[in-house]
């Protein structure tokens, strides 16, 4: 059974179906027509006939009869009835009785025909199909009372009787019986020839090619991307195999360009572990002694007098050690996994502190600072330490793209996005500036590790704020213009109720 409901939904069964429909419609109403036709033709020349025949016996007798009335009209008539295809012959009175007949024991009896009717209504000539349905048609004619018939006929009327011929419809009915069967059998067979040929020349020229084309996908779809199709068709099925191959050439270039990007990126995690392991047994390594050196001297820069040269040179050694400790907490930071006390933040607040850090005295770095903030916003669940350090990256490399001073904006906002049956809401943080911007070329790698187009700098801060956005379920994205500057996009998901205003 699944395999006939299979075949019944196919498209091949339902372009066959279609097919035989129109057919069937087609021959069959063409064929409907012909046979009625021929009919009508069959019915319409026995009618001639009679019609001739009728003129003429009509005719014959008026010409025996005139002059003698004793002429045996009974026995012309006998002479007649034997002619073939002669049903039957006879002349009745007005009141339906038969006195003339090519078959004797029919005279003297009485009919209740059309005939009558006509002899009353006095109409000269009509055909009917008498009472043998369609087996006989009769013509029926009027006999005029003419002043030479008054000699032998005292009858005063205008009409002396109606003369009625019968011809058999046999042979027509025959003729149109086989007509209709020879018609009928050549309509089934032109039917099953042409949807037998129709099916074979669609299984062959377009069912078995869709098949195979549907292997290939089938195969494809189950990972094998060596699949192929055969296509030396200039057809559209050969036109879709070609199709087929070139996009399962490009999913194959695809997938190995992913795995090559996949290993890739397992290598480069593995040696960023390697060094990041060794860059924070380094820098535990470092850390002491240059806490020990920064103390020793800034206790010698203490003992120098206040325009002693020396208190220059300690000076210039505690601001790169201060630089060096700065490099050593960062890769502290990046080589170790982010640890943190998660609380409802106002992220407003949290960028407020971050900017305060970052631009203690605005003015003196020649740096507008506009704040957009959402009013009410909503708590959301997060490290707010974390957070900050994050914003506070943003906001220092803002202001570092921009040296000789600029716009630096600061916007917030919450955002709905429908996301199933729910909706999910995010707070955006917008850090944008007007300076130099960052060149296409390297704005895929500025949060990669240790990457920086400084001088100075170990390359971490993006990456760091990166994984903290991340960390906690967020997202950060970045558009830049070279030369018009910079914008930093952060989406931070809620998770808290709304603040009260």
């Amino acid at each position: 059974m699944p395999n006939r409901v299979r075949w019944f939904s196919s498209l091949r069964a339902r372009i066959a179906a279609l097919i035989t429909f129109i057919l069937v419609v087609g021959v069959g109403g063409t064929y409907w027509y012909i046979i009625e036709a021929q009919s009508r033709q069959f019915i319409e020349t026995t009618k001639d006939q009679a019609a001739v025949l009728t003129h003429a016996i009509v005719k014959s007798i008026r010409h025996d009869m005139r002059g003698d009335c004793a002429k045996d009209v009974q026995g012309i008539f006998e002479r007649i009835a034997v002619v073939e295809d002669i049903e039957s012959l006879r002349i009745f009175d007005e009141d339906g009785k038969v006195t003339r007949s090519g078959d004797k024991r029919e005279v003297g009896l009485t009919i209740d025909d059309i005939g009558l009717e006509i002899f009353k209504a006095g109409v000269p000539s009509m055909p009917y199909l008498g009472g043998h349905g369609y087996n006989a048609f009769c013509m029926v004619e009027t006999i005029r009372n003419e002043p030479d018939c008054r000699g032998c006929h005292r009858t005063k009327g205008d009409v002396l009787a109606i003369f009625e011929l019968c011809l058999s419809m046999k042979k027509t009915d025959e003729k149109v019986a086989k007509n209709s069967r020879f018609l009928a059998s050549s309509a089934v067979a032109i039917i099953a020839v042409v949807g037998l040929s129709t099916s074979i020349i669609f299984a062959t020229q377009v069912n078995r090619p869709i098949s195979t084309l549907v292997a290939v996908m089938r195969r494809a779809e189950g990972g094998d991307l060596s699949a192929r199709a055969l296509s030396p068709r200039r057809d559209e099925i050969g036109s879709i195999g070609r199709s087929l191959n070139s996009m399962i050439e490009r999913l194959d270039e695809s997938q190995r360009a992913v795995e090559r990007y996949h290993t890739e990126q397992l290598i480069r995690a593995e040696r960023l572990a390697s060094i990041g392991e060794l860059a924070a047994s380094v820098a535990h390594e470092i850390k002491n002694p240059l806490a020990g050196i920064s103390g020793a001297v800034q206790v010698l820069a203490d003992g120098f007098p206040p325009d002693d040269p020396r208190r220059e040179v300690t000076g210039h050694i505690l601001r790169q050690s201060e630089r060096m400790d700065k490099t050593i907490r960062d890769l502290l930071n990046y080589a170790q996994p982010l640890q943190g006390e998660a609380s409802p933040v106002d992220l407003n607040e949290v960028l407020d502190r971050a900017c305060f850090i970052a631009l203690p005295n605005p003015a003196r770095t020649k740096v507008r600072v506009r704040r957009e903030f959402a009013a009410g916003l909503p708590r959301t669940l997060a490290d707010g330490k974390h957070l900050e350090q994050a914003f506070l990256n943003l906001i220092l490399n803002a202001v570092q793209a921009m040296p000789e001073g600029g716009d630096l904006e600061l916007r917030t906002s919450l955002r709905e996005e429908a996301e199933g049956a729910g909706g999910v809401r995010q707070i955006e943080v917008v850090v944008a500036d007007t300076g130099v911007g960052i060149p296409p070329q390297v704005r895929d790698k500025i949060f990669s590790p240790f990457f920086t187009t400084r001088t100075q700098g170990t390359g971490l801060g993006l990456s760091i704020t990166r994984k903290i956005v991340e960390q906690g379920g967020g997202t950060i994205s970045v558009a830049s213009e070279p030369g018009k500057g910079t914008t930093f996009t952060v989406r931070i998901p809620v998770v808290e109720t709304r603040l009260q205003a």
